[in-house]
């Protein structure tokens, strides 16, 4: 049995659940052949390109099934996608005549995350982008911050997806807007309590519950393995939240997908708060997130009084965080 998918012209971060169901056609009972068009391919952000990578590659890696891949690398969009090594990751090398643009520092291309990736490296790379029009203290103490807190995204993809992630960030200075996605082909959030034994796992909860039990405050679903990690990967469990409370100061956008449940506040629209997980009418095969800032907010000093109220909760108020950083991270 085949699926055809034809996705739409148009796929930002909001249209990542619509895109989600739209894929879904291709894990329907006895497809085992699909052709994915992306043809229409005009505009899309980082969080839909990497749920697209990690759902092919889920599809083919993991489900054997054959996905043909229908798509123009001449348009306004397919230039853009191939500049970001999209079709590179989809197994399709593209011979362009036309010369490589550098980034200039507004984006990064789309990286594979696996159990190799050096995150440290990678969130310095990713926040020196957003940093890049500050200087002196501000700079500093902003890309330490930063680099915390997409380190341990990037750690969530390696230690607790069990899967290859994908990661992509870009910045458009036509609205100020700085988009951060990242999806993997695991085992979803659900899965991960699960699987790591985690105290916090329930039999029988739903996706959606679990969903609100990772964005609660020190509720990693390796948290309770501090000891056995140790030093060299410190998870303290306010990734997720910490993420959502940045975004949510600067006016920006955070989502996140695991699952049948998800999470999406627009916190640039007035009088929004943060949503509570619901149901998303499909299922997505491992867990992807997405982030939005208004590079101008990053680096206030609202987002440290976010820090502070968040290592209160976590009983942490009395450890000087400064004197505890190393390369950006927690010790």
């Amino acid at each position: 049995m085949s699926a055809v998918i034809e996705l739409k012209a148009t796929l930002e971060a909001k249209h990542a659940g619509r895109l989600i169901r739209d894929l879904s056609a291709g894990d329907a009972a006895g497809v085992v052949e699909i052709t994915l068009d992306l043809r229409p391919m005009s505009f899309y952000e980082p969080l839909p390109l990497c749920i697209i990578l990690a759902t092919v590659r889920r599809w083919r890696e993991k489900e054997g099934k054959k996905v043909e891949i229908k798509y123009y690398s001449n348009t306004n969009g397919g230039s853009y996608a191939e500049r970001m090594d999209f079709f590179k990751h989809l197994g399709i090398e593209i011979k362009s005549a036309n010369q490589r643009h550098d980034s200039k520092d507004n984006f990064i291309t789309i990286r594979e995350i696996d159990h190799r990736t050096d995150e440290a490296s990678l969130g310095r790379e990713i926040s020196s982008c957003l940093v890049k029009d500050m200087s002196g203290q501000q700079a500093t103490d902003t890309m330490y911050l930063l680099e915390y807190l997409l380190g341990e995204l990037i750690k969530n993809c390696m230690q607790h997806s069990r899967g290859i992630g994908f990661l992509h960030a870009q910045y458009y200075p036509l609205d100020g807007m700085f988009y951060i996605g990242i999806a993997d082909d695991g085992v979803g959030v659900s899965g991960s309590y699960r699987l790591s034994e985690s105290p916090r796992y329930k039999p029988g909860a739903t996706e959606v519950y679990m969903l609100g039990e990772a964005l609660t405050v020190e509720s990693s679903s390796t948290t309770h393995r501090r000891d056995f990690l140790g030093k060299e990967s410190p998870n303290y469990g306010v990734g997720l939240p910490m993420c959502r409370a940045l975004t949510e100061d600067s006016a920006g956008l955070f989502a996140i997908y695991s699952g049948d449940a998800y999470v999406f506040d627009n916190f640039g629209k007035a009088d929004v708060t943060p949503m509570a997980p619901k149901m998303l009418g499909a299922a997505y095969g491992g867990v992807a997130v997405g982030l939005g800032f208004v590079r101008s907010a990053v680096g206030q000093t609202t987002f440290y009084q976010i820090l502070n109220e968040v290592r209160i909760k976590l009983g942490l108020q009395k450890r000087d965080f400064s004197a505890e950083r190393t390369g950006g991270f927690l010790s």
